[in-house]
């Protein structure tokens, strides 16, 4: 069986799918508008929810204590461009308490 890839720039509708190929749809509204899933151009399938719904290749982490307490996402390694940042908060028994982007 030969894999096929087929340019995302020009996708083709449902009904023209061929046999042995596969089209990703998700549903929003309980299935009643579908939407293509989207592919980086590595062929990723890209997040459409989440915290962190942008492409990123590079994490770094930050510690107060032995707790993580900050994480930076970026595209384009460690010298990169910053797509989001998540801050954690404990409690005072070191308990996770919250997890918010700026």
């Amino acid at each position: 069986m030969t894999t096929v890839f087929h340019s995302l720039k020009h996708p083709r509708k449902v009904s023209h799918i061929d046999d042995g190929e596969v089209a990703i749809y998700g549903s929003s509204d309980g299935g009643t508008t579908w939407y293509p899933v989207k592919v980086d151009s590595d062929g990723r399938i890209d997040m459409v929810s989440g915290l962190v719904p942008e492409s990123y290749d590079y994490v770094a982490l930050s510690y107060t204590g032995a707790n993580l307490t900050g994480i930076v996402y970026k595209t384009g390694g460690a010298g990169g461009s910053t797509v989001a940042t998540l801050t954690l908060t404990y409690d005072g028994s070191d308990n996770l308490e919250t997890i918010t982007r700026a």
